[in-house]
């Protein structure tokens, strides 16, 4: 049986925080599932709602324990979002993002740290995060997604003007000498044909210029932070040979070192993410042994740079704690998070781009219910869910009847088909041995087929025959499958783009997709579905880059899809004319420009939306958090390691 390749295990999201999410036994993707991945906003803080988790350990073996955990104490008191704290040299301020205005919009704020009120530092409508502040505080880096994202520079007092030192820049730190800021890119201009998923880090002159990668042989380089020195980056990298670990680079160029971070992490960790701080002797990370994060510290010698022992649990919390700053002191402030994602339904005259109300929730578990997809008469919609304890395959039926787990026990991949008639499903399943895609009744959960090959899936044919679907590890094709048979051939190639969330419309005669260079810088395309693949000129554009994931109205006429036109992750609809070409301009059906509800914060492969003739269905993610505080106790201070 084949086995699907193995890759980095921290995911990009749709926008711009990166966070974090363990992921549970019963893994929602198989672990192929980075090819699908893409960029998106501060890619931080929900993420994975984000999450992730950077490399699946062999074992678990026990930690070392602590005496005690220390006191934590709340430190914002308003309810929504707070997130990504950072604090000034001198430990007297602190940055941070929030949406405590209201807004729903991701703003920089600051406030001393021991008391006073908040003053919103920037005044964009785009969100905004991950600030960093210059050695002399006068200055903050943060990440926005104005003008399409960057790494932004302004005074750390209210009423500066931002200035852009790294276009598509995220994570921005400042070196410890304030000559240089460090952040990484997901693609870069002399690689746009890279996988996706993969990313590189630079160094930017303060007051901006032109950057410097620094480890460009490496695949993957992320999440940089500044050694103590200032003169060493530490981050999270694949080697070219396939290594990963922690790494540590000269500014000045010569072969990156391992930290072999990852051998002690993978001991006693299910998750690991990124490294966030290095004081000291300590960095500190969020991790977790089993579902929830944790902070954690991990001793480093400061002479010869390499991890001198296990890591040590800080914080004992029940939600997702992650995004840590620490000041003098040991004084330190992270984000406590909840995320959950929920189907919700839009009422619309689908074949006339027409929404007919609010959005509304189909679910509300506040746990994970993601990927919805219609039957053809919208009589019919499965998911997944994980409210049983596992994620499942759920199916839902509008006429009253509760829904119920047509799954169990299985590791579900991506992504689970219903059929056009509402009988059947196909999904993929992973095991030890591999993958195997499987196509079972819904009346009878005995009626179990496996169909030939391993096999991630985009959509069902409108006669029910065949499927679009993509190998592992070929993102630059889309094929069709037969069930009956299992044949399998090629109906869509791109020299340089990967292919994402191929549709078929409703007639079955054109394919809506997605192609760029990641996710994230996609654009939708319709092509004609023939028995080979039609050249890229036939390919009809139909929206620029940052849109995908294409639903067809009932009758071929209007495309759906996810777009950053307005500068958020909204839903918009453009009607079509004849050969398929685009008619009018582009409607907006569904805004989403809150951080705390919307699609920002979803990974590629949670999201899904479906339509049906009166309704657009789609998953939607709500995350809140808060910030909290406490002093890192003796036994892993940086002074006491």
């Amino acid at each position: 049986m084949e086995t699907p390749d193995k890759p980095p295990e921290k995911r990009e999201a749709l926008a711009s925080l990166h966070t974090y999410q363990p992921v549970p036994t019963n893994k929602l993707f198989p672990m192929w599932e980075w090819i699908l991945k893409f960029g998106w906003i501060g890619a931080v803080a929900v993420a994975g709602a984000v999450g992730y988790r950077f490399w699946k350990p062999e074992a678990v073996k026990p930690v070392v324990p602590v005496l005690h955990f220390a006191p934590v104490s709340q430190w914002t008191s308003d309810s929504g979002f707070n997130l990504a704290p950072a604090i000034s040299h001198d430990g007297k301020l602190v940055a941070y993002a929030s949406d405590r205005e209201g807004s729903g919009s991701l703003a920089i704020w600051m406030r001393p740290f021991d008391s006073g009120k908040p003053v919103r530092l920037t005044s964009g409508e785009f969100n905004e995060t991950d600030p960093d502040f210059s050695p002399d505080g006068r200055l903050i880096a943060y990440r926005s997604e104005r003008d399409g994202g960057g790494v932004y520079v302004q005074q750390a007092s209210a009423g500066g003007s931002p200035k852009l030192v790294a276009k598509s820049g995220w994570k921005p730190r400042f070196s410890p000498d304030g000559k240089w800021i460090a952040y990484f890119a997901l693609t870069g201009s002399e690689d746009v044909s890279a996988t996706m998923g993969l990313g590189q880090i630079f160094i930017v002159p303060m007051e901006g210029g032109t950057p410097q990668r620094i480890q460009p042989s490496f695949p993957y380089a992320r999440y940089p932070i500044w050694a103590p020195d200032g003169h060493h980056l530490l981050f999270t990298g694949i080697r070219q040979d396939g290594t990963r670990d922690w790494w540590l680079s000269s500014i000045e160029g010569g072969e990156a070192s391992r930290t072999h971070a990852l051998e002690w992490l993978n001991r006693s960790l299910k998750s690991v993410g990124y490294p966030d701080q290095w004081q000291g002797e300590s960095i500190f990370f969020s991790g977790a042994e089993d579902q929830d994060s944790h902070v954690w510290a991990l001793p480093i010698s400061a002479s010869t740079m390499q991890v001198t022992g296990p890591p040590r649990c800080l914080t004992n919390g029940t939600k997702q704690e992650q995004e840590i700053a620490i000041g003098p002191g040991g004084r330190l402030l992270f984000a406590s998070l909840h995320v959950s994602s929920d189907i919700w339904s839009l009422p619309l005259e689908a074949n006339q781009a027409k929404a007919l109300g609010n959005v509304q929730p189909v679910t509300d578990n506040r746990l994970t219910a993601q990927l919805p997809a219609l039957s053809a008469d919208g009589s019919k919609m499965v998911y997944l869910s994980n409210r049983s304890g596992v994620r499942d395959v759920w199916v839902s039926d509008p006429n009253g009847k509760a829904d119920e787990a047509v799954t169990a026990f299985r590791t579900i991949g991506y992504r689970p088909l219903l059929s056009p008639d509402g009988k059947r499903i196909v999904f993929p399943v992973l095991d030890n041995k591999g993958c195997m895609v499987m196509l079972q009744s819904l009346a009878s959960r005995s009626e179990v087929t496996i169909l030939k090959g391993c096999f991630s899936t985009w959509d069902w044919s409108p006669d029910g025959s065949s499927l679009l679907t993509f190998q592992p590890g070929q993102a630059k094709t889309v094929d069709l499958t037969k069930l009956s048979t299992g044949d399998r051939q090629t109906v869509l190639s791109h020299p340089s783009s990967n292919l994402y969330g191929a549709r078929f419309s409703p007639d079955g005669r054109w394919i809506a997709v997605a192609a760029g260079a990641t996710s994230a810088r996609a654009r939708i395309f319709i092509a004609p579905l023939r028995s080979s693949p039609p050249p890229e000129r036939e390919w009809v554009a139909v929206e620029p880059e940052g849109s995908g994931d294409p639903a067809w109205s009932p009758d071929g006429n209007v495309i759906y899809f996810r777009s950053k036109r307005d500068g958020y992750h909204c839903i918009w609809a453009q009607k079509l004319g004849p050969g398929k070409a685009p008619a009018g301009e582009p409607i907006g059906i569904l805004h989403l420009h809150s951080a705390g509800l919307g699609i920002t914060f979803l990974k590629s492969t949670e999201l899904g939306i479906a339509v049906a003739k009166d309704r657009l269905t789609l998953n939607l993610g709500r995350t809140t958090g808060s910030l909290l505080t406490m002093t890192v106790p003796v036994t892993a201070s940086p002074q006491s390691q």
